[in-house]
C-alpha cells in the first residue's frame, strides 16, 4: 500500500501532457568496476567477497552485451517508427591501473573512455557497438560525471596505502572494497569537507570536456555518480551547457563531512539556478528484483494514468553478461516482455531519451 501510494503522489506535481513518452535512464555505462571473472576470484582469496550486486555482475560493457540490447531495443518501434532508446549515463573516464602501478600507486590517474576500451580484450569491438548504437538512435550518452568514484577518497586511501584499494586497483578494479554510507568511495561528489566544492568543480569542467571529447558532443544532462551531488555544484553545471538533472523523488543533497539532506523533486521542476528536473518515476531492476517487470510496468501505467511521461531507471549491470551470461539472457527476456506489454496497453507510446524529454518539456516539439 505505501508503495502504490508513493508511486502515486510523486506524479501528482509537476510537468504534465497527453503523450505517451517512455524514457529509460540507464546508468554506469563506460564504468570499469570488476575487470573479469578472474579478478573475483582473486578478490575472495584476498578475503574481499563481493558487497554488492555491483560487485557481483557490474563489468565493462562487451560488444556481445550491447549486441544483445540492441537487438531488443530494435525490435520494437513507436508510432513514430523511433526504436526504443536507452540513455546510458556515461563515465568518459576511469582508473589508469596501469599508469598509477607504475608509481606504485602514490597517486590517482586517470584515463579516457576510449583509453580503457583499447586496453581491454575485444574493447574496440565494444567501441564499435557504441557507435553504431548512437548513430542508430539506440543509445542517447548523457553525463553520469568524469569517473565513478570519489577522488578525494581515492587519493588519501592511497596516500596512506590502504591495503583494500591497493588491492582492487592491482587487479585492475574498482571493486569489494568496505566503506561507509557517506562518504561513498563511488559516489564522486560526496564531500569530505567544504574544501571539496573547488575539487568537485573542476571534475565536473574537466569531465564535460572529456565527455565531448569521447562521444563528439556536448552533454545537456546529467545524473551524478550515486545519484547526488551539492547544490553548490549546479551553477557550474548550468554554465557549462547542462540543463536537465535527473533525479528520483527522494534526492540526496551532500554536505560536507558525509552528511546528506533530503530534498523532493517532481517533473519538470526548476533548481534555483534553473536546472530542470526530468523525475525518474519508475524503476526497472531485474537482476535484483524478481518482480522487477511487474512494478516496472505498474509505475509506467500510473505515470500515464496521471498524464506523466515515464522515465524508467536502471543499471547496466542488468545487462551484463561477462560474469554471468544467464544474468544478461533473463533481463533482456523481461525487458522484451515489458516492452511487448507497454505497446499492448499503450499503442500510442512514443520512445524517446531524456534529452529529448527535457527539450519536449521546455516546449520543443521531438517527435
Amino acid at each position: 500500500m505505501k508503495t502504490r501510494l508513493v508511486n502515486f503522489l510523486k506524479n501528482i506535481p509537476g510537468y504534465r501532457t497527453n503523450r505517451r513518452l517512455l524514457a529509460f535512464a540507464v546508468d554506469d555505462y563506460g564504468n570499469l568496476r570488476v575487470k573479469d571473472k578472474a579478478s573475483q576470484i582473486e578478490f575472495h582469496n584476498a578475503g574481499m567477497p563481493e558487497r554488492s550486486i555491483f560487485d557481483k555482475l557490474d563489468t565493462l560493457e562487451t560488444a556481445d552485451d550491447l549486441s544483445a540490447l540492441f537487438d531488443v531495443l530494435e525490435s520494437f518501434r513507436d508510432i513514430n517508427s523511433n526504436p526504443v532508446c536507452f540513455t546510458p549515463y556515461a563515465l568518459c573516464c576511469n582508473p589508469n591501473y596501469q599508469e598509477m602501478a607504475r608509481s606504485d600507486f602514490a597517486e590517482y590517474k586517470n584515463e579516457l573512455l576510449t583509453e580503457t576500451f583499447s586496453k581491454v580484450p575485444g574493447g574496440m569491438q565494444s567501441w564499435e557497438a557504441w557507435q553504431y548504437g548512437i548513430k542508430s538512435r539506440l543509445f542517447v550518452p548523457a553525463f553520469h560525471g568524469r569517473e565513478h568514484l570519489n577522488v578525494r577518497l581515492v587519493s588519501d586511501a592511497l596516500k596512506h596505502k590502504d591495503p583494500k584499494i591497493r588491492i582492487a586497483f592491482q587487479l585492475g578494479s574498482f571493486s569489494n572494497v568496505e566503506q561507509k554510507k557517506y562518504p561513498s568511495f563511488y559516489a564522486a561528489f560526496d564531500q569530505v569537507d567544504s574544501s571539496d566544492t573547488a575539487l568537485h568543480k573542476d571534475i565536473i569542467l574537466d569531465g564535460l570536456q572529456k565527455f565531448e571529447e569521447v562521444f563528439g558532443f556536448r552533454a545537456i544532462n546529467f545524473n551524478a555518480p550515486g545519484g547526488r551531488e551539492s547544490h553548490d555544484l549546479h551553477q557550474t553545471l548550468i554554465d557549462n551547457g547542462i540543463e536537465f538533472i535527473d533525479s528520483g523523488f527522494e534526492k540526496l543533497i551532500t554536505l560536507p563531512q558525509g552528511k546528506v539532506q533530503k530534498e523532493y523533486m517532481w517533473m519538470g521542476k526548476k533548481t534555483a539556478t534553473g536546472l530542470r528536473v526530468v523525475l525518474r518515476n519508475g524503476v526497472f531492476e531485474p537482476a535484483s528484483n524478481s518482480k522487477a517487470l511487474e512494478s516496472a510496468f505498474s509505475q509506467i501505467a500510473t505515470a500515464f494514468r496521471l498524464g506523466k511521461p515515464a522515465v524508467v531507471s536502471s543499471h547496466r549491470f542488468n545487462f551484463s553478461g561477462s560474469i554471468d551470461e544467464n544474468n544478461r539472457k533473463k533481463s533482456l527476456a523481461d525487458l522484451k516482455k515489458l516492452l511487448s506489454l507497454v505497446q499492448k496497453v499503450y499503442p500510442d507510446v512514443e520512445f524517446v531519451s531524456t534529452a529529448e524529454l527535457g527539450n519536449i518539456m521546455k516546449g520543443k516539439d521531438y517527435v
